[in-house]
C-alpha cells in the first residue's frame, strides 16, 4: 500500500510548487517594492540637491507612476512633477525633502 500523503504522485507536484509560489508572491513583490521606493528616494534626493545648487527657486519634484502587469508585479517611476513658488522656496535640501514628504505622504511637520 502506497502512502500518498507523504510522497505526492507526479501529477500533484507541478500544482504544488504552483501553489508554493503563489503562498511566497506577496513576500518577494514586497521586498522588491521596498528596494524600489529606497532607490526612487535615493535618486529624487539627488535631484533635489542638484536642482538646489544650479538654481535657487528649488524646482524639484515627485511624481509617482505605479503600473501592474504580468511580468513585472511593481515599477515605480519617479518624474518632475511638483513646483514651489518664490514664497515657499526651498533653503535647503532638507527644507525640500520636508515638503516633498508633506505633498506626497501626507506626512505632519515636527514644528
Amino acid at each position: 500500500m502506497r502512502d500518498n500523503w507523504i510522497l505526492p504522485d507526479k501529477s500533484s507536484l507541478p500544482k504544488a510548487i504552483l501553489f508554493l509560489a503563489w503562498i511566497l508572491s506577496p513576500g518577494i513583490a514586497a521586498a522588491e517594492f521596498e528596494s524600489e521606493i529606497t532607490l526612487s528616494i535615493r535618486a529624487f534626493n539627488h535631484s533635489a540637491r542638484f536642482e538646489d545648487q544650479a538654481n535657487q527657486h528649488a524646482t524639484a519634484f515627485a511624481q509617482f507612476n505605479w503600473y501592474q502587469s504580468f511580468g513585472d508585479i511593481w515599477s515605480f517611476e519617479i518624474e518632475p512633477y511638483i513646483r514651489l513658488d518664490s514664497a515657499d522656496e526651498a533653503r535647503s535640501t532638507s527644507d525640500l525633502r520636508r515638503a516633498f514628504l508633506l505633498g506626497e505622504f501626507g506626512l505632519k511637520g515636527t514644528e
